[in-house]
C-alpha cells in the first residue's frame, strides 16, 4: 500500500478471509460491533481512522461509540483524521472510556476506516463509518499481514506513531 505512488493502478489493500463478514441493512450496530475482529488490542494502542467517528452527538450514537471503543480494551486509542473532531463529543467520550486514554492526531492522507493495533500489527477495515453500520450493506475485513505492515509504515511516515 504505497500512499505516495499516484501511478498505482491496482487496489493494493489485501484482506484475509479470517472473520470477514458483510453487514446488511437491518443488522443492529451493537451486533456488528460484537462481531468486530479481535486484533490483540487489550492493554495496547489502537489507531482508528474514521472521519465520521465523532461526527454525531445524539445519545444513541454516543452509547454505540462508547461500546465500540471500550470493546477494544485498549490502554490508548489514537483517533486520526485531517481535522480535530467535535471537541465536546471527543471530551465527553474520553471521560466514558474504561482505563483508556483518547488522543487526536492529524492524518492528512487517509479516508478509509481502519482499526489497527500498533503492538500486534493487526487490524481491520470497516466499509462504512460506525454511524453507517446497519443502514446499508458494508464489509468488515481483517487486513492481510502485508497490508498491516504497509499501514504500520504509513502511520510512522505520517507521524502518527513512532517506530519501534
Amino acid at each position: 500500500m504505497d500512499l505516495n505512488n499516484k501511478n498505482k493502478q491496482s487496489f493494493p489493500i489485501a484482506f484475509t478471509d479470517e472473520n470477514t463478514f458483510i453487514t446488511k441493512s437491518g443488522d443492529t450496530p451493537e451486533n456488528v460491533i460484537d462481531r468486530f475482529p479481535e486484533i490483540g488490542s487489550e492493554k495496547n494502542t489502537v489507531v482508528v481512522t474514521d472521519p465520521y467517528l465523532f461526527y454525531q452527538c445524539d445519545d444513541d450514537y454516543k452509547k454505540l461509540l462508547i461500546k465500540a471503543l471500550n470493546r477494544l480494551k485498549a490502554s490508548k486509542i489514537i483517533y486520526c483524521v485531517h481535522q480535530h473532531p467535535n471537541r465536546d463529543l471527543f471530551t465527553e467520550i474520553q471521560g466514558s472510556l474504561c482505563d483508556c486514554s483518547l488522543e487526536y492526531k492529524k492524518l492528512e492522507r487517509c479516508h478509509d476506516r481502519f482499526w489497527y493495533c500498533t503492538e500486534t500489527k493487526r487490524g481491520f477495515s470497516t466499509g462504512t463509518s460506525l454511524n453507517g453500520i446497519g443502514k446499508s450493506i458494508s464489509s468488515v475485513d481483517v487486513l492481510s499481514d502485508e497490508t498491516s505492515a504497509d499501514f504500520y509504515q504509513a502511520l510512522i511516515d505520517q507521524g502518527v506513531i513512532d517506530s519501534e
